[in-house]
C-alpha cells in the first residue's frame, strides 16, 4: 500500500511537469513570456524521486519484492520517457520559434537580404573596427533604375520577381563578412570591410556588369535586362566619421540617378562625387 501512494505522486507530478511544459511553450509562443525552467527542474526532480520511492518501497514492503519492484521500475521508466519525450518537444518547438523570430528581426522577407537595422548595427560595429585597427572600410549601393516604371509596365509581381533575384544576387557575390542589406524599395547596401576604393571600384564594377549582363526572369518566363546605379564611399580615404560614410554613399548613388542612372559614382569628398570613366 505504501508504494501506491508514492505511484500516485510519481504520476501526478509526471503529468504537471508536462503540462506545465507545454503551457510555458504556449505562453511564450504567444506573448514571449519567459520559461521557468528553475521550476520545471524541480517538478521534474520531485516526479523521479516519487518513481524511486514507489519502487524502492515495493522492494521493502511487498510479498512478491521482486515483481512488485519490477513493474513500479517499468512504471517509471515508461513516464520518465515519456515525460523527456515531451520536454524534448517543447524545447525544440522553442529553439525553432527563436530561429524563426531571430530569422524575421534581421532579414527582409522579400529579398533575404539583411534588413535595415542590421545595416546600422554591423556599419557600426565595423566602423570601430576599422578605426580601432586603421583599416578601411566601404559602402557600395545599388539602386535598379526607374523601379516605379518598371512596376507600372510589368506589375508588382514582377517586380518582386526581380527583387527576389537581386537579393540572391547580392548573397553570391559577396565575402562571408561582407553584409548585403535591403536599405530601401529597390536599394541594396553592402557593407565592405578592409576594402579601399580602388578595390570597391573593381567589386562596383563586376557587380553592375553582373547585373546588367544576366536578365532577370519575370512570373510569366519572360526576362528583361535592367539597368543599374551605383554609388561608393570609402573610409578613411574620402569619408572621416560614420556619418559621412553614409551620407557619401547616398550622395553618390543620388549622382548615379542623376545623370541618367546606369553608372557608377565614387563619393570623393564633401560636395563632390565623380562618376568613373570606365562605367557606363
Amino acid at each position: 500500500m505504501r508504494s501506491i501512494y508514492f505511484l500516485s505522486y510519481a504520476v501526478i507530478t509526471t503529468i504537471s511537469a508536462m503540462t506545465m511544459a507545454w503551457a510555458y511553450y504556449a505562453r511564450f509562443k504567444k506573448d514571449g513570456s519567459p520559461i521557468n525552467y528553475s521550476l520545471l527542474t524541480l517538478v521534474s526532480v520531485v516526479a523521479l524521486a516519487m518513481w524511486t520511492g514507489a519502487a524502492f518501497t515495493e522492494f521493502a514492503y511487498n510479498v512478491s519484492p521482486a515483481t512488485a519492484g519490477f513493474a513500479a521500475f517499468f512504471l517509471g521508466i515508461t513516464f520518465s520517457a515519456v515525460f523527456a519525450w515531451q520536454v524534448y518537444l517543447v524545447m525544440r518547438n522553442i529553439q525553432t520559434d527563436k530561429n524563426t523570430i531571430e530569422e524575421l528581426s534581421t532579414r527582409d522577407s522579400l529579398t533575404g537580404l539583411w534588413n535595415r537595422r542590421i545595416f546600422h548595427e554591423y556599419l557600426s560595429s565595423e566602423f570601430s573596427r576599422a578605426t580601432m585597427y586603421k583599416q578601411p572600410l566601404s559602402l557600395l549601393m545599388i539602386d535598379i533604375d526607374d523601379l516605379p516604371q518598371f512596376n507600372a509596365t510589368y506589375g508588382f509581381k514582377n517586380g518582386d520577381f526581380v527583387l527576389r533575384d537581386l537579393g540572391s544576387r547580392m548573397m553570391e557575390s559577396v565575402r562571408d563578412f561582407d553584409r548585403s542589406c535591403r536599405f530601401v524599395d529597390g536599394v541594396v547596401a553592402v557593407i565592405l570591410p578592409k576594402m579601399g576604393s580602388k578595390a570597391t571600384i573593381e567589386f562596383a564594377e563586376q557587380i553592375k556588369s553582373m547585373m546588367t549582363d544576366n536578365p532577370f526572369n519575370l512570373e510569366d518566363e519572360r526576362s528583361v535586362t535592367l539597368s543599374f546605379s551605383v554609388g561608393i564611399a570609402t573610409f578613411p580615404e574620402y569619408a572621416k566619421d560614420e556619418d559621412s560614410l553614409v551620407a557619401g554613399v547616398l550622395s553618390a548613388l543620388n549622382a548615379a540617378r542623376e545623370s541618367g542612372g546606369d553608372t557608377i559614382y565614387l563619393f570623393a569628398g564633401v560636395g563632390e562625387c565623380r562618376r568613373l570613366s570606365n562605367s557606363a
